[in-house]
């Protein structure tokens, strides 16, 4: 933080707030032998007053080692900044280490020159690098607050108290078939992510292979939502739901079909009819399916409220977000991807389409879908049948390739409903 070029009243309360001195990360790239010989306190002084500013407020530490951490002269001994900023643990309540090619061999290495340490407020452990037992031993019964841990690798038979984590994120390098094991070994979880090989899900569960309980918010995220994870969730009450696919592509790259598809679609659809949730908020990010995949999953959806689609990184024949999408959401209009009468996501009051990756559109249909669900008189009231919708309140449409002219003044037809109450954006390539 830069405060000395700030008026002295400023720079008096920056210096006397710890509050604002608590949040630290350090990148540790600098090969030391190279300095051999060398006098480098001066270098070390910002970081000691920065550590010192704030005083005993509990801190949130990032520590990324991408080289050997430790003095060229004696190589298990610490550097002297290294040992005083591990010294602070006792008031550490976020913990990230990332050590896997800095020339350790796991964070436990770099305790082992230290008195005996303890984690009293410590409520979140990530480990990065590559982990051994005596790393969790560590924090085994000097960690009592501990809810968060995220680890590359778990063995439930390391001595750990996993029973009391709400949050258990890792890589299961033992066959699937263990993973109810898991469950029945942190019985407290409320949140679980899985990073397999070229898998990441993660989810709040409700179930082990014996236990249900209930959580009401979900978050998916990896390149592939994994199939196998699906079978062993059941969520009867999740209201909310967040499903991300981590981007393996940039933009220019030739798109690869078999890369870019959900594949796992199917899985994820049992998984809703089963659990048959009353899902009030959904939102799809990176994750590409077809417009009538798309259709399908808002069908088996009836509860649905707010609905949020982010095409960022979807190449336009990728994309879900067609003009017969968009047909198929016409509150009384049947569609070729819709032919039944009964309108999908009757309930839905917030609509958002964002980085939409489209060169061309219908804007007409568009128009005529929102205008279709702008219902005034069900502001305050929900549709009685099933032919009924309640009234969009929200509608945000954000194309990043097209221009505003390209559209002309089709959607000045909206600006009446806008007046009217609903809130909408509609914006374009390059709008300031």
């Amino acid at each position: 933080m830069a405060i000395s070029s700030v008026c002295s009243h400023w720079r008096r309360n920056a210096l006397s707030l710890p509050a604002i001195w608590f949040r630290i990360t350090v990148d540790w790239d600098t090969n030391w032998s190279k300095h051999e010989g060398d006098d480098t306190t001066e270098l070390f002084l910002p970081l000691y007053d920065i550590l010192e500013r704030s005083q005993q407020w509990p801190m949130t530490l990032t520590l990324e080692i991408h080289v050997n951490p430790f003095l060229p002269q004696e190589p298990k001994v610490l550097h002297p900044f290294l040992k005083h900023l591990l010294a602070q643990m006792p008031r550490c309540q976020f913990l990230s280490v990332d050590g896997g090619d800095g020339g350790t061999d796991g964070i436990g290495e770099l305790f082992q020159d230290l008195p005996p340490v303890s984690f009293p407020r410590l409520k979140t452990l990530h480990i990065i690098n590559d982990i051994e037992p005596r790393d969790l031993a560590l924090f085994t019964g000097t960690a009592p607050l501990l809810k968060e841990l995220e680890v590359p690798l778990l063995h439930l038979e390391w001595d750990f108290p996993y029973t009391q984590l709400s949050h258990l994120g890792f890589a299961p390098f033992y066959p699937r078939n263990d993973i109810p094991h898991v469950f029945d070994g942190c019985p407290n979880l409320s949140s679980l992510e899985v990073n397999d090989k070229w898998h990441t899900l993660s989810c709040p569960i409700s179930r082990s292979s014996k236990v249900d309980t209930h959580s009401d918010s979900g978050y998916i995220t990896g390149p592939y939502p994994n199939r196998f994870i699906f079978s062993f969730l059941e969520l009867p009450s999740l209201k909310t739901l967040h499903l991300k696919k981590r981007c393996l592509w940039k933009e220019g790259d030739d798109p690869n079909p078999v890369d870019k598809v959900w594949n796992n679609l199917g899985f994820f659809m049992k998984f809703v009819r089963r659990c048959s949730f009353p899902l009030i908020t959904l939102s799809i990010e990176t994750l590409s399916l077809s417009d009538s995949n798309l259709i399908d999953l808002l069908i088996v959806l009836p509860t649905l409220q707010d609905f949020t689609l982010d095409d960022w990184n979807i190449p336009p024949q990728f994309s879900p977000v067609t003009s017969k999408f968009i047909e198929s959401l016409h509150g009384h209009r049947t569609s070729s991807l819709r032919p039944q009468p009964t309108p999908i996501v009757p309930r839905l009051k917030s609509l958002r389409l964002l980085n939409i990756s489209a060169e061309t559109f219908n804007d007409t249909s568009v128009v005529e879908m929102v205008q279709s669900r702008w219902i005034p008189d069900r502001l305050c009231t929900t549709g009685t049948s099933a032919f009924d919708v309640d009234c969009l309140r929200v509608f945000t449409m954000a194309f990043r390739k097209r221009m505003k002219e390209e559209a002309g003044d089709v959607y000045d037809y909206l600006n009446d409903i806008e007046t009217s109450g609903m809130m909408i954006v509609v914006s374009w390539r390059n709008a300031k």
